[in-house]
């Protein structure tokens, strides 16, 4: 309860302990009083950051602990602020955690909390890790696809044996050693020490290895063509920016794509993408492609139905694994027969398709004429022959 006098009142108090308290104001004048009070009006907190940990002190590493905030007494906590050593966790809202040491050392773990008011409390325990170590280098940190990196350990205490686990499921028991990286993205290289009670594992800084990835295929996926045909090739490269192609050692463009590209004979060619990224890694895909060629063939056989004649056989000369598909079917004895016998009403043009043992086609064109009696010989033709022929009255020419 504060007291004064005049026609004012102020006052301080210091609260020593959490929890609620009554406050009352006692205003006077002469004989006269009045009293006012307000019961439970001051709520003081007392934030408590105590914890205890599964042990402070090991002899091998790595080693998870665990955490766990002591707060049964005094007020609740609504936030909390975990590190350990130089690392602090991220999240703040886990009472209670597990954290792993994974190098010998003095490590200070501290808790920091704050209520729902924001009042804060902070406490700290030590714990001491120990068991073999060693000073280890390495470089470079960070690199490109299928560079190496040059690991060396030196100045190893308490350790018999040594393996290098690389952190892309490569070891090594070399001291120095030299690792080519082909994986891509970040790594965490370790080093495992070895002696008669202790096998522990130092984990290194990580390694960053670029992601850029030269991709590419067809537009429909295939990589063997018929000779004349165009193929667009698509760019399915990762993490790059810039690219250049190259189509039998010549370059070819250096946009995203490479469209309508045709080879220029038959046989095997070869196409090259360079995929880059603005840090200069780069990385390069080469693929295959064969090109067969396309049937090579000849229609052999009459063109022409004489008058009196019922057919002309239509003839081509198969190779092996040949297919052949003649059009149109009006008057023909067989379509898919290398040989046969047309027999058309009017003059018509058949076309012979074949395809050979790789998928390729070509086409033939074959016109038939087909001649009247009154056709067989015209007066054009006479004297197209240059000739001179004595005809007597009722004598057929």
């Amino acid at each position: 309860m504060f007291t004064g006098t005049g026609s004012s009142a102020s006052g301080a108090h210091t609260y020593n302990s959490r929890g609620l308290f009554t406050v009352s104001l006692a205003a006077t004048k002469g004989s006269c009083r009045d009293t006012v009070t307000k019961k439970n009006y001051i709520y003081v907190e007392e934030p408590d950051a105590g914890f205890t940990a599964s042990d402070t002190l090991f002899n091998c590493y790595p080693k998870t602990i665990d955490f766990v905030h002591d707060n049964s007494i005094k007020s609740p906590a609504v936030e909390f602020l975990w590190s350990f050593g130089n690392q602090t966790l991220v999240g703040r809202s886990s009472e209670n955690v597990n954290y792993t040491f994974t190098k010998p050392g003095n490590y200070r773990a501290q808790l920091t909390v704050r209520t729902l008011n924001g009042c804060e409390a902070t406490r700290s325990r030590n714990v001491h890790i120990t068991g073999p170590d060693a000073k280890v280098s390495f470089l470079p940190r960070r690199l490109c696809y299928n560079e190496a990196v040059y690991f060396e350990m030196d100045s190893v205490r308490d350790a018999s044996s040594w393996k290098w686990l690389f952190g892309d499921g490569s070891t090594s028991t070399s001291n120095p050693v030299t690792h080519r990286y082909t994986s891509r993205g970040k790594l965490v290289p370790s080093v495992q020490l070895i002696n008669s009670s202790c096998t522990a594992i130092k984990v290194l800084d990580t390694i960053s290895v670029s992601k850029v990835k030269a991709e590419f295929s067809s537009s429909d996926s295939l990589y063997n063509f018929c000779y004349g045909m165009k193929v667009n090739l698509l760019n399915r490269s990762l993490y790059s920016d810039s690219w250049i192609w190259d189509v039998d050692g010549a370059r070819a463009g250096t946009g995203f794509d490479l469209k309508y590209v045709e080879f220029s004979n038959v046989g095997i060619h070869t196409v090259r993408l360079v995929a880059k990224e603005q840090k200069g890694c780069s990385d390069t895909l080469t693929k295959q492609f064969t090109v067969f060629p396309l049937p090579s063939f000849k229609i052999d056989g009459d063109s022409v139905i004489c008058a009196g004649e019922r057919n002309v056989i239509l003839r081509v000369t198969p190779h092996s694994g040949d297919k052949i598909l003649w059009t149109p079917t009006e008057g023909l004895s067989n379509t898919t027969s290398f040989e046969i016998y047309a027999s058309p009403q009017i003059t018509t043009t058949y076309t012979a398709r074949v395809t050979n043992s790789w998928g390729c086609s070509s086409n033939l064109k074959e016109r038939t004429l087909l001649r009247s009696t009154s056709e067989y010989l015209t007066a054009g033709e006479i004297s197209s022959s240059q000739q001179m022929i004595s005809v007597w009255a009722g004598m057929a020419v």
